[in-house]
């Protein structure tokens, strides 16, 4: 499984709460990594 099927697994089993979380992770990972 990709990270994309994952990710989209992930949203449509949690919903828009799922949805949020993982942006603001990926944000976070971006930001950090940014650094």
């Amino acid at each position: 499984m990709t990270m994309a099927m994952a990710i989209a697994l992930a949203t449509a089993l949690l919903g828009l709460q799922g949805l949020r979380a993982a942006l603001i992770t990926l944000v976070l990972i971006w930001g950090l990594d940014g650094r």
